[in-house]
């Protein structure tokens, strides 16, 4: 049992993760083995992502005084963990769609992202996304495949203004 003491630093403690986190993901792991766990918080920690048990009524209290969260609150029943997503969001909310894939008994509940209350199918959505690196490769492809035209649309651009003047002289005479 906590005394009130602990107590309080557990609360401080989830406040501080929420306010640093860009999004929080709330799950259901009632069933599942240390193990798995463990392998799950490996997986979490590689992608910069917390994964925090303790007591529904201590993280309510810690969250309670974030605007728009009562919807969020609402989730924190039964054996529930928080997840902290410090940086790539849909990163992490990957690895939890995966783990919840191969390990039925984890359940996605809810999330709160961007100030809002998302549901789990838009956790999975998130999940889809691609990551940061990926995005930033994809644009970088596509300026490069720009920048590659460019000397060919001038080629043709002056080809075709010297095939008209070419045309010009030709009326003329």
């Amino acid at each position: 049992m906590m005394n009130r003491t602990r107590k309080q630093e557990v609360v401080a403690d989830f406040k501080d993760k929420f306010s640093k986190s860009q999004a929080t993901f709330i799950v259901q792991y009632q069933g599942i083995d240390v193990i798995s766990m463990q392998r799950l918080r490996c997986e979490l920690r590689k992608k910069n992502a917390l994964l925090k048990v303790t007591k529904a009524r201590l993280m309510k209290q810690a969250l309670k005084d974030v605007p728009e969260i009562d919807l969020f609150l609402d989730d924190l029943k039964t054996q529930v963990a928080l997840v902290f997503a410090q940086d790539e969001v849909p990163a992490v909310a990957k690895v939890l769609a995966e783990f919840a894939k191969n390990q039925k008994k984890l359940k996605l509940i809810a999330g709160f992202f961007e100030d809002k209350r998302i549901d789990a199918d838009r956790v999975a959505f998130l999940s889809a996304l691609p990551s940061h690196e990926v995005l930033m490769a994809q644009i970088a492809g596509t300026i490069n495949e720009i920048i590659a035209r460019i000397p060919r649309a001038i080629q043709l651009a002056n080809e075709k203004q010297s095939g008209e003047s070419a045309s010009v002289e030709v009326v003329a005479e």
